[in-house]
């Protein structure tokens, strides 16, 4: 778009397949889509899916939105969330590892979120890992859709009709060229 497209509506290809984006604002450099992050897959069975981590268990929700996820809902973050969110990822039912989120209950159509994504550690936003803390809350019963993730980066939106519906910033902050051969 900053290149010179002129629609609002179009497709990228990612790692989990053609993703739809519709532009909903821009201001300079930054904007707001919505993605259709398509249709989560989950068993009723997993929704409260026992996890024994140290001297605890907690209870995970998994579910895939694109790639896997494991949402596990707390009343406080605990100190050491990312220890825990490093063995969840290895944790045995996950033989390729998994993407986890603590999330917590703010309110009825809000939650807030951490996120630990497998193979790169504790991160600051995650839009596959809002889009499964906000499926697995609605799915706990614990919030009502839309649901706003608070995350350490920025707040985004999840709407669920069949199909989940993420939207947020984008922000364009360096350009590069590729040159290559």
């Amino acid at each position: 778009m900053d290149r010179g497209f002129t629609g609002d509506e179009f497709r990228i290809r990612t790692g989990a397949g053609d993703k739809h984006l519709r532009l909903l604002a821009r201001n300079g450099l930054r904007y707001e889509f919505e993605m259709n992050m398509g249709r989560p897959n989950w068993r009723n069975e997993e929704v409260r899916f026992p996890l024994y981590l140290g001297e605890g268990m907690w209870e995970g929700v998994i579910l895939d939105v694109g790639n896997p996820q494991c949402a596990v809902l707390v009343d406080e973050f605990p100190e050491n969330w990312q220890v825990l969110g490093a063995a969840v990822e290895r944790y045995p039912r996950f033989p390729r590892r998994t993407n986890v989120s603590f999330f917590r209950v703010l309110d009825d159509h809000t939650i807030e979120a951490r996120f630990w994504e497998r193979g790169a550690g504790e991160t600051l936003s995650s839009g596959t890992g809002s889009t499964g803390a906000a499926l697995a809350a609605i799915l706990r019963g614990v919030v009502r859709g839309p649901v706003r993730v608070v995350t350490v980066a920025g707040d985004l939106m999840l709407r669920w009709e069949g199909d989940a519906f993420l939207s947020g910033p984008a922000e364009i902050v360096a350009r590069g060229e590729y040159f290559s051969g």
